[in-house]
């Protein structure tokens, strides 16, 4: 984009609604036609949450689900979108080489190319809790421990092994903009949907879903558990309405015939494409 108005035309279509204004009042200061790449980068970063964690959520027990319908498949190919820091890419890799998956691929992509950055050089600051959670792979050798001292000075203290970076790679990718153009047996799309308005919703949908081939997996985040007959106000009221839409869009997905998906898990929401 070259002007500032085709950036804001641009969140207000396809970002839920407030998201420009959020932004304004996150950066306080005024902006410019010719800051218009930096304010670029600083919405990427902005836009989507880039939370994540080592085997997030329901991420292994999701891989235990699908397993049964890849665990034949060589090469095995794997898109995590948005990827951000790469933790949950090198999860999945973990994870299939656990199974004995060796032949595993993953690509990492994610519209902040900071995050980018900050997944191919696989380092990460860890609290002491999460090292503990990931003592197994630290003894495997799939992560390794910097200098602890790092972590009193907010710096890396733990990286990925070489081993598992040789099965990643990463690309940034804006999916309002761009079709998934490689063939990926399995999608890993989790915490995105829910940021964009109807209309970002279907672009979204479409670009990740138009290439795939019948048989090959979509995997969405679950349902969130809402609380009703509770006077929310404020960040909770928007967080709670937020949510609502994201359970409102999975509900009605197989409807959406022109995505031709069908739910295959009555736990997560897996979708398989159909002819």
């Amino acid at each position: 984009m070259e002007r500032l108005g085709e950036l804001v035309a641009h969140v207000n279509r396809y970002y839920r609604s407030g998201t420009w204004d959020e932004f304004l009042r996150r950066i306080n200061r005024s902006l410019h036609d010719s800051d218009i790449r930096k304010v670029e980068r600083e919405f990427a970063n902005y836009s989507i949450s880039h939370q994540t964690e080592f085997f997030r959520d329901n991420l292994m027990t999701v891989f235990e689900e699908i397993l049964p319908k890849i665990q034949y498949l060589y090469p095995l190919n794997i898109l995590s979108l948005p990827c951000a820091n790469g933790q949950e890419a090198y999860s999945l890799v973990m994870l299939a080489l656990e199974k004995g998956l060796g032949q595993v691929s993953v690509t990492g992509m994610d519209i902040s190319e900071e995050q980018l950055e900050m997944a191919r050089k696989g380092e990460y600051l860890l609290t002491r809790d999460r090292s503990k959670k990931l003592e197994m792979e630290i003894q495997k050798g799939n992560i390794i421990p910097l200098d602890q001292y790092n972590r009193q000075h907010f710096r890396p203290n733990f990286a990925v092994s070489e081993r598992l970076k040789e099965h990643v790679e990463f690309y940034e990718n804006d999916i309002l903009h761009s079709e998934i153009e490689g063939k990926y047996d399995v999608i890993f799309c989790l915490d995105l949907l829910m940021y964009f308005g109807e209309e970002g919703q279907n672009e979204a949908l479409w670009n990740l879903t138009k290439n795939m081939r019948s048989g090959d997996l979509l995997v969405l985040d679950q349902p969130y558990p809402l609380v009703h007959g509770v006077r929310l106000i404020g960040a909770d009221r928007e967080e709670w309405e937020l949510r609502r839409d994201y359970n409102q869009l999975v509900t009605g997905l197989e409807e959406r015939l022109k995505l031709r998906l069908k739910k295959i898990s009555s736990r997560f929401n897996v979708y398989e494409k159909t002819c």
